[in-house]
């Protein structure tokens, strides 16, 4: 371990596409560095663990918290919507995952699992007249973000806007730009949940985690709530467009490869399915 800062930022695009060389050079030289972030602001840097064993100890070890406050930090997300599990340590932790496993349940997924596969024969049947697309911008940004607005409940006007917010809180364009997309989404998410609380019951998760109530009467807070659908946009709209273009080039490109049709059969269990 050494205090010398890696500035990750200097890979270029080359660790954006595919980190895991990277990590391998940096565990060569040891399992745990002090790095900075690509994008991140000159004086900013934290600690990456690229040993697995390291990684390990480092999640069970009591004395590291995901809590910023336990060191005096308060980051944009929580200051401006509000307490999730990400930011948070048991029990606390404990308490917003168990109310959500209520209202967030198997049953839920398979309900939406053929709206998922709609939205998705629409998107790969629209690259169809064009021969080619670029993967990310016509399948792997825009399914992961109209299914989250489907389990929320974003009304369709709302939801260029909403994407847009969520782009620039994802991949912010400046730090001033971050701060007031973080700013207006909770502002929107906070409008979205007082209109489903004043409509009464719906079909979305969003809805029921409103009504959600433990056997002793606990309750998601207005602002855990808030933080709720803000993790929900992260976890689903951060990761999942570099994960599906990284599992894409497994298959051989060619006229062979071409999106499917509704009406042909698709191979379930291969590594498009397991990516999505």
């Amino acid at each position: 371990m050494t205090d010398a800062v890696i500035d990750l930022g200097e890979y270029g695009d080359a660790f954006r596409a595919d980190p895991h060389p990277v990590y391998a050079q940096l565990r060569a030289l040891g399992p745990v560095h002090r790095v900075r972030p690509p994008g991140s602001d000159a004086g900013y840097a934290t600690w990456l663990v690229v040993g697995h064993e390291e990684a390990r100890a480092a999640l069970a070890d009591p004395r590291l918290s995901k809590d910023g406050r336990r060191v005096g930090m308060t980051f944009d997300d929580e200051a401006l919507i509000g307490r999730h599990p990400l930011n948070t340590d048991p029990p606390e932790h404990t308490r917003l995952r168990g109310l959500v496993s209520r209202a967030f349940t198997m049953r839920r997924v398979e309900r939406l699992r053929p709206r998922v596969q709609e939205i998705t024969d629409d998107l790969l049947d629209a690259m169809l007249p064009h021969g080619r697309a670029d993967l990310v911008r016509s399948l792997a940004y825009p399914l992961p973000i109209t299914v989250i607005c489907e389990l929320l409940g974003v009304p369709e006007m709302d939801r260029t806007e909403f994407r847009k917010l969520s782009t620039e809180v994802v991949a912010p364009t400046s730090p001033e730009s971050s701060y007031d997309a973080v700013l207006r989404l909770g502002e929107y998410l906070e409008e979205l949940i007082e209109d489903k609380r004043c409509a009464g019951p719906s079909d979305d998760l969003l809805g029921d985690l409103i009504r959600t109530t433990a056997s002793d009467g606990d309750r998601l807070s207005p602002s855990e709530l808030r933080g709720m659908a803000f993790l929900l946009l992260i976890a689903g709209h951060d990761g999942q467009p570099d994960h599906q273009r990284r599992a894409r080039p497994a298959h051989p490109p060619g006229p062979a490869r071409r999106p499917p049709r509704r009406h042909e059969p698709r191979r379930r269990g291969g590594r498009g399915d397991a990516a999505l």
